[in-house]
């Protein structure tokens, strides 16, 4: 089964993905054929204010999309969260509120912690934090010669630059002082008549080819 989870709480994923797996093996086992499409869920914090143990939810009808709460702090009611998700899954085949009545797989009512008492055994955790590692004195000492190696590449590029527009300045000043019009620099000449026709691409009268 194809599940995009969108968890923004700090609950494990893989234990969110196992309470949607087992519901929708109930409500929505036409998800859990090969090939079919994938169900979106997204997990927020529980507006606290309103719901202190449960799980709220919303779904669109003949959609993929549900959307299911947790709480921040404290302790979750795993019997009410996989109850939740239910009756969201069964929303989104298209079952509204009248269609549900009171039966107790859709509503707090009745049997409903005994159908859905398999939340019970199930894993709900926060997820583990990842200890940041403060780097050694050899980490940083090799990352250190990195960039001292860097900057002594840039140091060499940034002298042959100088001297290159040095060498320009010192040309363009003599043809200025001898009242001479400044042209481009003179480029290398090819004085060979052998190397002329290599520079045009002709070997022994004959079109060079190069593979």
């Amino acid at each position: 089964m194809k599940i995009d989870l969108q968890n923004k709480t700090h609950w494990r994923d893989d234990h969110i993905r196992a309470f949607v797996t087992h519901a929708a093996h109930d409500e929505r086992p036409d998800l859990c054929k090969r090939g079919a499409p994938a169900l979106t869920v997204e997990v927020v914090y529980t507006r606290e204010s309103r719901f202190r143990s449960g799980s709220p939810g919303c779904a669109y009808y003949h959609s993929n999309w549900v959307m299911v709460r947790l709480p921040k702090h404290g302790s979750p009611d795993k019997v009410d969260f996989a109850f939740v998700i239910a009756h969201e899954l069964a929303h989104t085949r298209g079952l509204n509120h009248r269609a549900m009545g009171r039966n107790s797989h859709y509503n707090r009512t009745g049997s409903y912690r005994t159908i859905y008492a398999w939340g019970e055994l199930l894993p709900l955790e926060i997820k583990q934090k990842k200890e940041s590692v403060r780097p050694t004195a050899n980490v940083k000492l090799v990352h250190a010669r990195r960039m001292f190696k860097a900057a002594v590449t840039r140091e060499k590029r940034a002298i042959t630059l100088r001297k290159k527009w040095q060498q320009k300045i010192n040309y363009f000043e003599k043809r200025a002082a001898d009242g001479k019009k400044v042209t481009q620099m003179p480029s290398r000449r090819v004085s060979d008549a052998g190397e002329i026709k290599a520079a045009v691409g002709v070997v022994n009268d004959k079109p060079l080819v190069t593979a």
